[in-house]
C-alpha cells in the first residue's frame, strides 16, 4: 500500500538524503561519501585548532552578533560572507598547525595557479613565518 508519498510505507525515507549538491540517480557523484567524510574531518580539525569569536565593534568593543539566518538564496545554500576572530585554542596547537602548513607546502604549492596577487602575499607572509590577521 502506498503513502501519501506514493512511496510503500517500509520503503518511505530509506534512500533520502539531507542534500543533492553530489546530484542524484544516475549521475550522482560516486565520490560524495569521500567529499562528506572530508568536510567532516576538515571541521572537526578547525574546531579542535581554533576559537571562532565574533569581531568587536571598533567604537562601542561589543561584539557584533551574526545573523545566523543570512543564507544565500541560489540552488544550494550557502552562508553569506561574514566576519569572525579565529585564534589558536593553545600555543601548542598553533605551533602544530605551522607545523602542518610547512609540511604540506611543496603539496600546496602543486594547486597555486590563479591565485590573485594579494593570496599570493599572503602565503609569502606564511611562509615565512609573519603572523597573519584571521579577523
Amino acid at each position: 500500500m502506498k503513502n501519501k508519498f506514493g512511496t510503500k510505507t517500509e520503503e518511505h525515507g530509506k534512500d533520502l538524503r539531507d542534500t543533492l549538491v553530489f546530484g542524484a540517480g544516475r549521475r550522482i557523484c560516486p565520490g560524495m561519501h569521500i567529499a562528506e567524510h572530508t568536510m567532516e574531518l576538515t571541521t572537526l580539525r578547525l574546531l579542535w585548532a581554533f576559537d571562532f569569536h565574533p569581531v568587536r565593534d571598533q567604537v562601542t568593543a561589543q561584539p557584533i552578533e551574526l545573523d545566523i539566518e543570512d543564507y544565500t538564496s541560489t540552488i544550494t545554500l550557502a552562508p553569506r560572507p561574514f566576519r569572525c576572530q579565529i585564534v589558536p585554542r593553545s600555543p601548542h596547537r598553533a605551533r602544530v598547525i605551522r607545523r602542518s602548513f610547512a609540511d604540506a607546502t611543496n603539496t600546496l604549492k602543486l594547486f597555486e595557479d590563479g591565485l590573485r596577487q594579494e593570496e599570493i602575499e599572503e602565503l609569502h607572509s606564511l611562509r615565512e613565518g609573519q603572523e597573519i590577521s584571521f579577523e
